[in-house]
């Protein structure tokens, strides 16, 4: 129950009390009429005074409520007031914050003024285009001038009237001149907009100026020029048709200087720009000849000459190295920045040897400019004329100035040009006669620069990628990269710690490689990331070469251990045998004991063969063999084997087969090799068949088995020195690797070739040729009788 609620019911209680008392004394005074008119009267007077001390109460109560109320409205509102006061300090350290990001931004705009006023015309914000512009500091003019200070319109209107023209069409833009504060003059265009908040109230006016004053210089010299032509064109039209045609002429090499700047503006190759050049000189001043030298950048020596003859129409580029000091003209046109005109050449100061240089080319007069940029002189264009005297006029020297400058810029661009492009071909040639893939990318791992080695290892275009970052390179090799996620997380690794170096390996599906990445930073000279370079190096090779060892190891573990083992175990068998067992069995058991002691030494001659042949140290000793012997002899080597499966050997040869001429001990070897393979790898009760047939120049033999087949993967490599099936997959034990390989440098030996088919799951055939036995006889003893 709230405080409100129990003064009430106390007030109600006290009322109720004193009109029970006053009834109560009512009634029983009332009794006496005597004392009627007096209880009557005293019971009023209680109720009164109880009234009035009640009433004194409730004021008192409701005089307490409101200093309570008030003071908690007080507090209430001082608390409201003090959040919203620091609402407002945070609103405007943000407003600070954001106008100290507009004023750097703004002060960053160095090639253009921005100026912004108040309604009444004081300068609001004056940013570092505007101080270097107009030569006041900021701190000059800020909330104390208009920029009519310094500008100055041609109508010389006033800040009312420019605002009023701006409130009315809503921006005011025009040619102003500016007056510095050092008193030079500028020229700009300034234009004007109003600045208003969301609401659209009118805060002030923004101004920005762009300097135009060298571009008006320009402009009026070009006026200039043009004006001087014309009224040369209304004066001489005036006077003679002939003089009419020469101010024609004039206009048309105006229309020519235009279209020589489109020219020479149209391409950055410099051999083109010294060509379009000199044509068009030669042709706007009517001269013989016209010659551009270069000057190598940051030396004084001569680099390149370009000369074309009107008499030829031809140009010729030509590289020299001379020293400038030897042209004192050069120096002079250089020196002064303006033309070098020598008139007639043989009243000139020049040198005698220069002078009998000249005459003897038949030169008259020539006019030297020095081709000049920003950072200083590029070069010197010489215009010569033969025959006779020429009196250069000041408009032709006007002229031959104009395309000077024209072409100084065209030519410096052009430099500029060869420069990135042999810089970038520096790189790229450097890149590219790498062996190893390269990639290399900003600090940002965007990639800007790749070789052809990775287009190569990855079967991609690289290119495709520059300017994408490293992630979206691996997300596109995502199906051809065993272990993407690894890959991946490698990666990212990389990118987060940018300093550190990335070493992985990589395995590829298609084509099958193994990739060994390499990623490094790239520092600066003050040892700062400024990019990263990855590098893929081919390690395929160097897998291999792993495989190979690891399988020749368990070739010795394996393989040669195991003829062993079974020349120690019949042998066992035979000495506890042999006194008990009949001479018979005694005879298998050193059959067997044979058997495996030939596989073991047959394996140690492939090895010492291969070895000898790879050296040149073996020799193929041929001699006229029969070739159902060879074959007998071979399959003799491997019956055994073949019988304890059950595979049956076939053999197609013609009856009528005509004897070789072989080294027969290496054939049979070769034979073997092959059988020895298919009954390893055929199923027990499987075939294996020998095919032979002659052809036009070679015989061709075939041996076919049911086996399990070859891998696709593998059929170009089972011919390679220690190359075999993975064993793993084919469920046997390796082998030394050498017995295919044997047989291809066997065949290549006599002339012939060596492959293989496979049809996966169902057999393979091996195929070689020989060449043809008459053919080859004849080639070794000239005539063979057989």
């Amino acid at each position: 129950m709230d405080e409100s609620s129990l003064f009430i019911r106390k007030i109600s209680l006290k009322l109720f009390g004193a009109g029970v008392v006053a009834i109560a004394v009512t009634a029983y005074f009332g009794r006496q009429p005597s004392l009627r008119i007096f209880a009557a009267f005293g019971c009023m007077s209680f109720l009164a005074l109880v009234h009035v001390l009640l009433m004194k109460s409730v004021g008192q109560f409701l005089e307490n409520r409101v200093h309570k109320t008030q003071r908690i409205v007080e507090e209430s509102y001082t608390q409201e007031l003090k959040e919203y006061t620091k609402k407002l300090e945070d609103e405007a350290i943000k407003l600070q914050e954001m106008t100290d990001f507009l004023n750097s931004i703004l002060d960053s705009s160095t090639e253009y003024s921005i100026i912004t006023t108040g309604k009444d015309g004081k300068i609001t914000l004056f940013n570092k285009g505007a101080e270097r512009l107009l030569g006041y500091e900021a701190a000059d003019v800020l909330n104390k001038e208009t920029p009519l200070l310094f500008l100055r319109s041609a109508a010389s209107r006033s800040f009312a009237q420019i605002a009023v023209q701006i409130m009315k069409y809503g921006v005011d833009e025009g040619e102003w001149e500016v007056i510095r504060k050092d008193g030079d003059t500028r020229t700009m265009i300034f234009t004007m907009t109003p600045m208003k908040n969301r609401d659209g109230k009118m805060l002030g006016f923004l101004g920005i100026a762009k300097d135009v004053t060298e571009q008006k210089k320009l402009e009026k010299q070009l006026q200039n020029y043009t004006e001087n032509l014309e009224q040369i064109v209304e004066r001489r039209t005036a006077e003679l048709d002939a003089q009419r045609q020469t101010a024609e002429n004039r206009a048309l090499e105006l229309d020519k200087i235009n279209k020589l700047s489109q020219s020479i503006s149209s391409t950055i190759e410099l051999e083109e720009v010294l060509s379009i050049g000199a044509r068009w000189v030669v042709d706007l001043l009517h001269v013989t000849q016209a010659r551009l030298f270069l000057i190598k950048e940051h030396t004084e020596e001569l680099e390149s000459l370009y000369k074309y003859d009107i008499m030829t129409l031809q140009g010729d580029l030509n590289y020299v190295s001379a020293p400038l000091s030897r042209y004192p003209d050069f120096i002079r046109a250089i020196q002064t920045g303006k033309p070098v005109i020598i008139e007639d050449v043989e009243q000139s100061t020049m040198t005698p040897e220069v002078k009998k240089v000249f005459e003897k080319q038949g030169v008259r007069s020539i006019i030297y400019l020095p081709l000049m940029s920003k950072d200083g002189a590029i070069g010197i264009m010489m215009l010569l004329q033969i025959g006779e005297v020429r009196n250069f006029s000041a408009e032709e020297i006007t002229l031959a100035e104009t395309v000077a400058s024209q072409l100084a810029v065209a030519l410096k661009n052009a430099q500029l040009f060869r420069h990135v492009s042999e810089e970038k071909g520096r790189i790229e040639a450097l890149v590219n006669s790498s062996g190893d893939g390269i990639l290399m990318m900003d600090k940002k791992f965007q990639i800007i620069l790749s070789n052809v080695v990775v287009n190569r290892l990855l079967q991609i275009e690289a290119e495709k990628f520059h300017d994408k970052t490293l992630v979206d390179f691996v997300d596109a090799q995502k199906d051809n990269l065993k272990e993407f996620d690894t890959v991946k997380e490698h990666i990212y690794r990389m990118m987060t710690a940018p300093e550190q170096q990335l070493i992985h390996e990589v395995t590829l599906i298609s084509p099958p490689k193994v990739l060994k990445i390499i990623g490094n930073p790239v520092r600066a000279e003050e040892k700062e990331v400024i990019g990263h370079m990855m590098v893929l190096h081919d390690i395929t090779q160097e897998k291999q070469l792993e495989q190979m060892r690891e399988d020749f190891i368990s070739m010795i573990v394996h393989d040669l251990k195991n003829p062993l083992a079974g020349v120690i175990g019949f042998s066992e068998i035979m000495l506890g045998k042999s006194r008990k067992q009949s001479l018979t069995e005694f005879e298998h058991h050193l059959t067997n004991i044979l058997h495996q002691a030939n596989t073991m030494h047959d394996m140690v001659n492939n090895i010492l063969e291969v070895h000898k042949m790879e050296d040149g140290s073996m020799e193929i000793e041929k001699e006229i063999a029969d070739f159902d012997d060879i074959i007998v002899n071979a399959i003799r080597q491997v019956d055994m084997s073949a019988r304890q499966k059950d595979i049956e050997i076939r053999t197609d040869v013609p009856e009528d087969f005509p004897t070789i001429f072989v080294d027969q001990s290496k054939i049979v070897r070769l034979f073997a090799n092959i059988l020895s393979n298919a009954v390893k790898y055929t199923p027990e009760g499987g075939i294996i068949t020998i095919h032979t047939k002659i052809q036009q120049d070679t015989i061709l033999t075939s041996i076919s088995d049911t086996g399990q087949g070859i891998p696709p993967e593998y059929l170009d490599k089972i011919f390679d020195r220690f190359s075999q099936v993975n064993r793993k997959q084919q469920g046997k034990a390796a082998s030394v690797g050498l017995g295919l390989y044997f047989c291809k440098l066997v065949i290549e030996a006599h002339g012939g070739k060596i492959w293989a088919e496979s049809d996966y799951g169902k057999g393979s055939t091996f195929y070689f040729t020989l060449p043809h036995l008459l053919a080859q006889a004849s080639d070794e003893f000239g005539a063979t009788t057989l």
